[in-house]
C-alpha cells in the first residue's frame, strides 16, 4: 500500500537554527501565516531500487515552511502537505490518488513522475486539479482541464533544442533518441513540427536500448553534415552516443537533456561535456535571487538535504512555491473549483527558479497542449564535468505551431 502522511504546521519549528546574514536577507522579513490550515496533496515516487526522488519532498517541505513563515502562507492560510509515496508503481499511484480524494484535499501537487497517468485518471474523475512542475505524460499534456504544468516539458526536451538551432542559424540538425515509445513517440510527432517551423532540415535516428556501440548509427547521421545534434535518452544512452560523436571527430553543436548529464560519466567521454549545452527549466546561477532564496530556505528548513545534488530535488520547491504564487487571487472558501478558477484567471507570474521566465495557467500559452503554463526556459553551457558555466534565457514561442 502506498504510504501517506502529513507535514506542515508552523514552519519555524522545523528550522535548524540561525542562518548567515546573506541567507537571512534572501528569505526577507518574517510574515507568518495567520489563517486556518490549508491541507493539500503532494504525491511522490519516493525512493526505490532504481530511483530516489525522496529529496523532492524535502524541497516541497522547505517551500511550505518558507511560505508559512515569510509569505503569510497561501492566500493567508497556513499550508500543510499531505504526502503520499507511490512506491514507483502504477498501483501505488492509484492508491495515492484515492487517498487524496478520501482526504478531500482540494488540489494535488507532483514534481516529475513516471506514474502520472493513474494519478490523473483518479483525480480528474473526482474533479481535483493536479499541478505539476514538469511532465511529458500524454494524459496531462492532452488534457483540456484539470492538469496544470508549470515548466514546459516541450521546452526542455523538444522545442528548446529546435529554438537553440534556429537562434544559431542552423540549417541541418539531427536527433539521436533512445528507441523506446516514451521517447521516440514525442520526438517523431512533435519535433518534426518544431524544426519545420524553424525551417531546419531534421534527421531522427533511434538507437535501441542496450546498444553496445552506437558508432555505426552515429556515422550514418554525420554523413549528412548536421550542424547541431540533440540527444534524448538516459545517461547510459547519452554517454554511448557522445563517445561515438567524439571518436568520429564531430565538432558541431551538441544539445542535451538535463537527464543526459551524469558527472560520473564525464571521465569516460573524450573532453567530457565541455562546451555542450543543456536546455533547462531551472537556474543554477548563484547570483540569481530566486536561486539564493531556494538555497537559503533549504539551509534553514532542510539542512540534511543537499539542494544541488539532484536535478529533481528543486522540482518539489518549484511546484509548491509556484502553486502559492498562482493562488494570489484565491478567496475563501477554498475548493477545487475555486483553485481552478484562480489558476485560469492568474496573471503572468514569475516562475520559481525560472530565470526571467513567467507562467500563466490560462490554457493559452501553448495551443497544442493547454495544460502547459509557460514557454520559457534556459540554455546552459557546461564545463567538462557537466556543471553549468553560463546560462541564457530561452523562449520557444517562435517554433511552436
Amino acid at each position: 500500500m502506498a504510504a501517506c502522511g502529513s507535514s506542515g504546521g508552523p514552519g519555524g519549528g522545523s528550522g535548524s537554527g540561525s542562518t548567515d546574514s546573506a541567507a537571512a536577507q534572501s528569505l526577507g522579513p518574517a510574515k507568518p501565516a495567520t489563517g486556518d490550515e490549508l491541507k493539500i496533496g503532494f504525491i511522490t515516487d519516493g525512493s526505490g531500487t532504481t530511483l530516489d526522488n525522496s529529496t523532492e519532498v524535502a524541497a516541497a517541505q522547505a517551500a511550505t515552511s518558507y511560505l508559512n513563515d515569510y509569505q503569510g502562507g497561501v492566500a493567508g492560510h497556513r499550508l500543510a502537505l499531505t504526502v503520499c509515496d507511490t512506491k514507483q508503481t502504477p498501483a501505488g499511484a492509484t492508491d495515492c490518488a484515492n487517498q487524496m480524494t478520501a482526504a478531500k484535499v482540494p488540489v494535488v501537487l507532483m514534481n516529475n513522475s513516471g506514474n502520472v497517468t493513474p494519478v490523473f485518471k483518479v483525480l480528474s474523475a473526482a474533479k481535483v486539479p493536479l499541478v505539476l512542475d514538469i511532465n511529458g505524460d500524454e494524459s496531462t499534456l492532452g488534457a483540456k482541464s484539470g492538469a496544470y504544468i508549470l515548466v514546459s516539458p516541450l521546452t526542455a526536451a523538444l522545442a528548446g533544442p529546435a529554438q537553440v538551432a534556429k537562434d544559431a542559424g542552423v540549417k541541418k540538425a539531427a536527433i539521436f533518441v533512445l528507441d523506446v515509445p516514451g521517447a521516440t513517440g514525442p520526438v517523431n510527432s512533435l519535433d518534426k513540427i518544431f524544426y519545420a517551423k524553424a525551417n531546419i532540415g531534421l534527421t531522427i535516428q533511434p538507437i535501441p536500448p542496450g546498444t553496445a556501440d552506437a558508432t555505426p548509427q552515429v556515422q550514418t547521421v554525420l554523413g549528412g553534415n548536421p550542424e547541431q545534434v540533440n540527444l534524448v535518452g538516459d545517461p547510459t544512452f547519452c554517454t554511448g552516443v557522445l563517445k561515438a560523436l567524439k571518436t568520429l571527430g564531430y565538432s558541431g553543436s551538441i544539445v542535451l537533456q538535463s537527464q543526459c548529464v551524469s558527472p560520473g560519466a564525464a571521465a569516460g567521454i573524450p573532453g567530457g561535456y565541455d562546451g555542450m549545452k543543456v536546455v533547462s527549466g531551472q537556474t543554477t546561477n548563484v547570483a540569481d535571487p530566486e536561486y539564493k532564496l531556494y538555497l537559503a530556505a533549504m539551509k534553514k528548513y532542510q539542512p540534511g538535504t543537499d539542494p544541488t545534488a539532484k536535478s529533481l530535488t528543486a522540482g518539489g520547491w518549484v511546484v509548491t512555491l509556484g502553486f502559492s504564487r498562482a493562488m494570489a487571487g484565491l478567496t475563501a472558501p477554498v475548493t477545487s473549483a475555486g483553485i481552478e478558477k484562480t489558476l485560469a484567471a492568474m496573471p503572468k507570474t514569475k516562475l520559481p527558479l525560472g530565470g526571467t521566465a513567467t507562467f500563466q495557467c490560462d490554457g493559452k500559452q501553448v495551443s497544442i497542449t493547454p495544460a502547459v503554463c509557460s514557454t520559457g526556459g534556459l540554455v546552459q553551457t557546461l564545463d567538462s564535468k557537466g556543471k553549468p558555466t553560463s546560462e541564457q534565457p530561452l523562449d520557444v514561442s517562435s517554433v511552436l505551431p
